[in-house]
């Protein structure tokens, strides 16, 4: 009777391994997860707008009114122009104490001096004259003591390289 248990035994052997395996759940290799999906690119900085262009020299900006000293200090370094007597002038004002004028083409050099709140012009083999002075804008006015005077425009720098 051995015979018919092992036939049985390797029958049922057989029908086992003929059969799919059930016995121990066995889960497949796991597939990877899927990647992610890539990330979305940060947004750019936003570019900044070029810078604008520098704007052109503008004239010299000056209060409305200015008188005295503080007129004059704003002259001081510039040039003044215009007419007295009938002849065209430019007058560079020196920050050292002297004053170049080209009258009618003709160069001389002054000396300037502050005498309270006028100014005092004296050229060579002349009398010194003395001013009030009043800035309104670019125009300089220039009264002397009798009231009488002359006007001019304001330029920045020293424009006639006097």
């Amino acid at each position: 009777m051995t015979r018919p248990t092992s036939i049985i035994s390797a029958s049922i052997f057989a029908i086992v391994l003929a059969m799919p395996f059930s016995g121990i759940a066995q889960t497949p290799p796991a597939e990877p997860a899927p990647a992610a999906p890539p990330a979305e690119p940060a947004p750019a900085a936003p570019v900044p707008a070029p810078a604008p262009a520098a704007p052109a020299p503008a004239a010299p900006t000056m209060p409305a009114k200015l008188s005295g000293l503080a007129a004059w200090n704003a002259i001081i370094g510039n040039t003044v122009s215009g007419k007295r007597e009938g002849s065209e002038y430019d007058y560079y004002v020196k920050a050292d104490g002297t004053l170049v004028a080209l009258d009618d083409g003709d160069i001389d050099t002054a000396k300037w001096a502050l005498e309270g709140q006028n100014i005092c012009v004296t050229f060579p083999d002349e009398d010194k004259e003395c001013f009030t002075i009043e800035l309104d804008g670019d125009i300089v006015s220039f009264r002397d003591s009798s009231g009488s005077g002359f006007r001019g425009t304001l330029h920045k720098g020293n424009p006639k390289k006097l």
